[in-house]
């Protein structure tokens, strides 16, 4: 294998591989008659039930009873709105090939899972209230445009939004902290807003959504146990200007505890982490990169980064500890060898039995540093 496509996906392919793992539907009698199940704390409606009768049953059966709010499988149901229900443990809307819009604008908590996928014809969802949720999942509705979640503040365990072709905007502006969220292949998605964002107990995940041209998250302070964006084609930037850790010292058991990657596409050019300081595992890279400036990070055990590029300019000025540096798939100029290389000379107590790949022009004065780090036992390579 070609090393420098082994360098891009050292760390990323696996990750991106379990992340959006599809779970495939059963095949449905089509000639399933109309049916309505109404039990303590449930309510379902499925077959060739239609909007009048829905509004009739649902007036009939609903009550403050009602937990499990059941759409699946129905043929001939056009809109539901259901302003009554204002909280729910489990909501799951799928399979149902002529639903347009779902209308649950009073609801304000799902405090369970939240399952909404294979809906062929659903353009509108409406969760204006909602404000807390423990798990979400929203994918393979074809014609779905946008989700805005104008009051949600918390996502106790996930939220998966994938495989919606037609979905442009993501919008959570409210969202505060998360456990997990994955947002992947959604070709026409242009808008990500999660602007209050804090933090993410575990992994912040976005993949392969090609429309994509910038990824913001301006009050994210900490990951806990990993950050992956890869392979979105036409991203411009990445922004986390306040974004201190990406590790949990808590969770030693997961193998990929503490990885970021940015990388595939060919952008952004300029990679600026401004308040990083801690990442275990640090994947930089794309064709075009040119800048990479992380002028707090104290602590990383592994840092790779790859360009097509010369790298004018890298800032490292606070790094401390690590086990080993991979450069050597990006080509270094002349000044930001040397003064990559000043800063490991200057490390105190001095580094020893590390592992650096380089790449790039060597000056005299880079070559002494060279030899100096040598002689304290480092491995130093070029390419």
């Amino acid at each position: 294998m070609n090393k420098k496509i082994t360098k891009k996906h050292f760390y990323y392919y696996f990750l991106i591989c379990v992340i959006f793992i599809v779970s495939s539907c059963s095949n449905d009698d089509d000639n399933q008659k109309a049916e309505t199940k109404f039990s303590v704390g449930q309510l379902i409606l499925s077959g060739d039930i239609t909007d009048d009768e829905a509004k009739i049953k649902i007036t009939e059966s609903l009550n403050s009873d009602t937990q499990t709010l059941i759409i699946r499988n129905t043929t001939n149901l056009t809109t539901i709105e259901i302003p009554e229900i204002t909280s729910l443990i489990n909501l799951e809307v799928s399979n149902n090939q002529k639903l347009k819009q779902l209308y649950l604008y009073n609801i304000t908590s799902i405090s369970n899972t939240s399952v909404i996928e294979y809906n062929e014809v659903l353009q509108s969802i409406d969760f204006s209230k909602l404000e807390e949720v423990g798990a979400a999942t929203i994918s393979y509705n074809p014609l779905l445009q946008n989700i805005l979640f104008t009051s949600l503040q918390s996502i106790y365990n996930e939220l998966n939004i994938y495989v919606n072709a037609s979905l442009q905007s993501i919008s959570a502006n409210n969202l505060s902290s998360a456990g997990l969220i994955r947002i992947g292949i959604n070709e026409q998605l242009s808008t990500l807003e999660m602007n209050t964002l804090s933090v993410v107990d575990e992994t912040l995940q976005i993949n392969y959504n090609n429309t994509l041209k910038a990824i913001s998250f301006p009050k994210l302070v900490s990951c806990n146990v990993g950050i992956g964006i890869s392979l979105n084609e036409n991203l411009g930037t990445v922004s986390f200007p306040v974004l201190t850790s990406v590790s949990n010292i808590d969770k030693p058991e997961v193998s990929y505890n503490g990885y970021f990657t940015i990388t595939g596409g060919v952008s952004p050019s300029n990679i600026t982490l401004p308040n990083l300081e801690t990442a275990k595992n640090l994947t930089i890279g794309n064709d075009n990169l040119e800048t990479l400036i992380i002028p707090k990070l104290n602590s990383c055990l592994r840092f790779v980064t790859y360009s097509d590029k010369i790298l004018s300019s890298v800032e490292l000025n606070s790094l401390q500890e690590f086990e080993s540096l991979d450069f050597d798939d990006s080509t270094f100029s002349t000044d930001v060898m040397d003064s990559v290389l000043n800063q490991l000379v200057s490390i105190t107590p001095s580094i020893t039995n590390k592992t650096i790949q380089l790449s790039g022009e060597v000056s005299i004065t880079g070559q002494e540093k060279i030899d100096l780090l040598m002689s304290n036992g480092n491995t130093i390579t070029f390419k």
